[in-house]
């Protein structure tokens, strides 16, 4: 995860958050002011906010880095942030507001989690399977267009963050996005933030070479994310 956030050529991140029932059930509310935050934990707000630190931080160490950010859950995956750099490599990159950024991924996941509760989804598990292949075919798109992405040492990434258990009626689609991703290149890493282990995402860093992490403090999400 921590090469995702190194110098260099600008490389190519693809955020894919579980935004369902499951992962937010998870994530344990707090009420202000009337308890001590337990460190060892995190709360839906802390969560939103260490997520966005970590976008920023990727974004700000190399101008020609490049992020997609997407939420996943029942339904399928829908696009909450593109940054203005992927598509097109003509011409320099535009600079990056963070707190634009930051502004809109939030006002998108916070949406999704809306409109994630008003549809009979709601309960579903996150269809991994179906964000995986979105990402693989984005990250495909922008591969034709960009010679950055070939470099050595900048492979494109998938940042998958997990709070949900497997769903086995998922495994075949799942498997073949993953050797989908081994063929092109693509790392596929994960930090579960839910009480069980995902063997399919457990399987999906193994075989394309990424990381596969269970932080044991939740509340230091945002530090396991850069230092790993």
């Amino acid at each position: 995860m921590s090469e995702a956030c190194s110098a260099g050529d600008g490389r190519i991140l693809v955020l894919l958050l579980d935004t369902s029932c499951g992962m937010w059930d998870q994530l344990q509310d707090k009420v202000s002011g009337k308890q001590l935050q337990d460190p060892q934990t995190l709360g839906k707000a802390e969560f939103c906010q260490q997520i966005l630190l970590f976008l920023n931080t990727y974004l700000i160490l190399q101008e020609g880095n490049k992020a997609a950010v997407f939420a996943v859950d029942g339904s399928g995956s829908h696009l909450l942030h593109l940054t203005p750099s992927f598509g097109s490599t003509q011409a320099k990159p535009k600079q990056h507001s963070t707190h634009s950024v930051a502004e809109q991924v939030l006002q998108q996941l916070l949406k999704s989690m809306a409109a994630n509760n008003d549809t009979p989804d709601h309960d579903s598990p996150p269809c991994w399977s179906a964000a995986l292949s979105r990402a693989l075919c984005l990250i495909h798109k922008q591969q034709g267009t960009s010679a950055s992405s070939r470099t050595e040492g900048s492979k494109p990434r998938i940042l998958c963050i997990n709070g949900s258990p497997d769903v086995p009626a998922q495994y075949i689609a799942t498997m073949n996005a993953i050797f989908s991703a081994q063929r092109h290149g693509v790392v596929i890493e994960t930090c579960m933030v839910g009480a069980s282990d995902s063997a399919f995402l457990q399987q999906a860093a193994h075989i394309t070479g990424g990381l596969y992490l269970r932080p044991r403090r939740t509340g230091a999400l945002l530090q396991y994310l850069l230092i790993e």
